[in-house]
């Protein structure tokens, strides 16, 4: 005879992320960090998982993770006026597993930039 367990799992997941790049501007005449560009960099994750079970057979499970990876970029930085800029990029990390797997992740990112 066997034993039906029953629960409810409930799952938190947050993840943090930064970059930061050097670029190569492709249009020289444009005013100073605007225009087309593509870029080399890192990128860095800041990863937390929480799983809590309803049923007390199942422990609750808390986890940590910390990376940082390679990553090109490509994109475009639009004029906001004279100091602010509008960042729009894809990306491409290189991510490497212990199985020694190398995986590309993608990622579209916008953000705003203040140019001194």
């Amino acid at each position: 005879m066997g034993v039906l367990i029953a629960g409810t799992a409930h799952y938190r997941y947050t993840t943090l992320y930064t970059d930061a790049s050097l670029n190569y501007y492709l249009q020289a005449r444009k005013p100073t960090f605007v225009g087309w560009f593509v870029g080399v960099g890192f990128i860095a994750a800041y990863a937390y998982r929480r799983v809590t079970n309803d049923n007390p057979q199942y422990p609750t499970r808390t986890s940590h993770d910390v990376a940082v990876r390679p990553l090109l970029r490509g994109g475009r930085h639009w004029a906001l006026g004279q100091r602010w800029l509008l960042d729009t990029h894809v990306a491409v990390a290189i991510s490497s597993y212990p199985t020694q797997r190398i995986a590309l992740n993608e990622f579209i990112g916008v953000g705003a930039g203040y140019r001194f």
